[in-house]
Parts: structure tokens; sequence; C-alpha cells
């Protein structure tokens, strides 16, 4: 093993036997079984957990309803943007190309609206909107 050189090694085991106490420090005070008993302390988690609704709390990635001769499609941001963009991703040229078809034979007005999040300056927000609107349109 010429240019190699071996160092020794110094491996330490600790086995905490059950009922057994850890060794205690050099000169730390241990406290006794008492004082730990005082200090655990229940936190209530019982009464902090709530059950959540989760079909209420998925956002569909698409919804569409009808109502009289209106049909509403709304299609989530998250699709359709990366967040603070204006530019529709892959997925969202292929579900908006869908409807686009389904409109070539519709009569009546195509309205685009665009929305985002309230992270941000409501003035950015509104103007991201906006382009988020005619990427769409």
């Amino acid at each position: 093993m010429r240019g190699r050189r071996l160092l020794p090694v110094l491996l330490l085991v600790g086995v905490l036997l059950p009922g057994r106490p850890a060794a205690a420090v050099a000169g730390e005070p241990q406290p006794d079984e008492r004082e730990i008993a005082e200090s655990v302390q229940d936190v209530g988690l019982a009464e902090s957990i709530e059950d959540i609704a989760l079909q209420q709390s998925i956002v569909p990635l698409q919804e569409e309803s009808t109502s009289g001769g209106t049909v509403t499609v709304r299609i989530s941001a998250d699709v359709l943007f990366d967040f603070g963009e204006a530019t529709l991703t892959p997925a969202a040229r292929t579900r908006i190309g869908r409807i686009a078809g389904r409109l070539r034979s519709a009569t009546g007005v195509v309205r685009v609206v665009g929305h985002t999040d309230s992270v941000g300056a409501p003035e950015a927000n509104e103007a991201l909107s906006r382009r988020r609107a005619e990427a769409v349109g």
C-alpha cells in the first residue's frame, strides 16, 4: 500500500439501557424523576386538530357552468400562467385551443377576463390581469 497512510480510528460507542439514566456529564447536576415529570406539559394537541373538507379545499383546474344562454368557462391561472407572468404555458395553449374550437360555431359575445392573486401591489396586479386577458384573447 505504497503512498497511502492508514490512520488510526477511535470509535466510541454508547449504549443506553432501558430504565437506566444516561451517564451524567461531569459536574452537571442531573434532574430527578419528579423534576422531569413536572417539566412535561400537555400542549392540548387534540384541541388544535381540525377536520379539513378536502373537496372544498381543492380548486378544479377547469370549471364550466351554464346560466340561461351564457356559458362560463373558468380555467385556473395555475394552468394558464407561471407566477407573475402573462405568457401562456404550453398546457394553457392546448386547453384554450379546445375551447376556441367550440367557440367557432357559437354565436354571441365572447368575453375574456384575466385575474391575479393578491400578492404584490394592486396597480401591478391590475396591469398583469389585463396582459393575461390579452394573452388569452
